[in-house]
């Protein structure tokens, strides 16, 4: 431990002589899947010593997808009564579980933060709104239907992660639920105009629900291969919107506001095998997000970066052996009941020799971290991050996001549990 300490001062003093502060290693962000099967045991009292591992092993933040809060599909309009449709027990929390959730916010002191952006889509596309007006009922909508679930849990929302809000509004964006794909997108103009209102509504709102009436971050998810960026097409080609112009436009809205929101990060979402892919579009487009969202906040300086360090969807071939799914979005459930046991081993795959297919959540895991250390200061992605001004983008990176929206994992304590593992060991 001596060791250890005169090597952290010695760190800091070389750091300071450089004229420079010492960089935090970035944190880890656990976000469970909405899809897994254990999504209603999630944080019962006998899963505490998992959660206690993995907050010991430098866990801090349980990222909470929207859809774990939604019990109605808002993103759709309104069918012909005026409703929403029901979503299928076991894809949401019930109160019981958010309660759950607050004993462990409060006994681990853990940040519980909430991926929004779904009320900037559905109904709020129709109709004849000001931006301001649009941007302001999304948030309202959204709010009354999620995150009023998590104040009356008692739960501290310490961050908003908010999901592609310019995707969700601009014009050609090819994201399912957007405003384009009910046949109405946006300019670039009102989109920021909107998405600006929606942030401020939504963090003020926050706010107010807060037990401590603190206002949360505000960190924006960017969904970089669905762009085209400084000449870089979108994944799938044809003709979209820059993302730089979006930028670029949101950065003159924001100089021009007296109280400018602040965004402390931008979380990029860009999936691991398409990195590996074509790692120099995945350095060139970070590089251009990079240069292109330094004036965001206005005067104050450009927010830090993160990474979500997932992959595409790791599926064992045993499942098209299994019954179909009830639906889609509950991919281990059929006839009611989970897969076999001998699938759910195999989808697992804890036990199974490496066999150099991408078939478990077991390969999925070790891809996971594997891109989380290629993209640590002197990691073989880490290295070709750095613009042109001399600024290494690994230097500026605050968090990694452990958190999936397909397939993996079929068991989010199991993955827990395994993630809490290695920190341990890389300890």
């Amino acid at each position: 431990m001596r060791i250890w300490t005169t090597f952290l001062a010695l760190a800091a003093f070389l750091a300071a002589m450089a004229g420079g502060p010492l960089r935090a290693e970035p944190s880890i962000v656990f976000g469970p899947s909405p899809r897994a099967l254990d999504n209603q045991t999630l944080f019962a009292p006998d899963t505490v010593p998992v959660w206690q591992d993995l907050h010991e092993a430098g866990v801090r933040e349980i990222l909470l997808n929207g859809t774990f809060l939604m019990p109605v599909e808002f993103r759709q309009n309104p069918g012909g009564t005026g409703s929403y449709p029901a979503r299928p027990e076991g894809s949401y929390l019930r109160a019981s579980d958010l309660r759950d959730l607050a004993r462990l916010q409060h006994d681990l002191d853990l940040r519980i933060s909430y991926e929004a952006g779904a009320g900037l889509s559905g109904k709020i596309c129709k109709g004849n709104l000001t931006p301001a007006a649009r941007g302001r009922q999304a948030a309202l909508q959204e709010f009354d239907q999620t995150v009023l679930r998590l104040e009356e849990a008692g739960i501290q929302v310490a961050v908003l992660n908010v999901d592609g809000p310019f995707l969700r509004l601009i014009e050609g964006s090819r994201k399912r639920s957007s405003c384009e794909d009910s046949g109405q997108g946006f300019g670039i103009d009102t989109t920021v105009r909107t998405v600006q209102a929606y942030l401020k509504t939504m963090r003020d709102l926050v706010a107010r629900a807060n037990p401590d009436q603190q206002p949360p971050q505000l960190r924006l998810v960017v969904n970089l291969p669905n762009w085209q960026l400084r000449g870089l097409p979108r994944r799938g080609g044809g003709n979209g919107v820059d993302l730089a112009d979006v930028l670029t436009a949101f950065a003159d809205l924001q100089a021009q506001d007296p109280e400018p929101i602040i965004i402390s990060e931008i979380v990029v979402d860009y999936p691991y095998a398409l990195v590996l892919a074509d790692p120099d579009l995945f350095r060139d487009r970070n590089r251009h997000l990079w240069n292109a969202s330094r004036g965001i906040n206005g005067a104050q300086e450009g927010p830090d970066f993160g990474y979500i360090t997932n992959s595409l969807s790791y599926a064992n071939p045993c499942l098209d052996r299994e019954a179909r799914p009830d639906m889609a979005f509950l991919p281990y459930l059929r006839g009611g009941r989970p897969i076999s046991a001998a699938c759910q081993r195999a989808q697992t795959g804890e036990d199974a020799p490496p066999d150099g297919r991408k078939d478990s959540d077991a390969d999925y895991l070790r891809d996971s971290l594997a891109y989380a250390d290629a993209l640590r200061p002197g990691g073989v992605l880490a290295d070709q991050l750095v613009v042109r001004d001399g600024t290494a983008i690994p230097d500026h990176v605050a968090h990694f996001y452990m958190q999936s929206w397909g397939m993996n994992p079929m068991r989010n304590l199991w993955f827990a549990d395994r993630l809490a593992d290695h920190l341990q060991e890389g300890r």
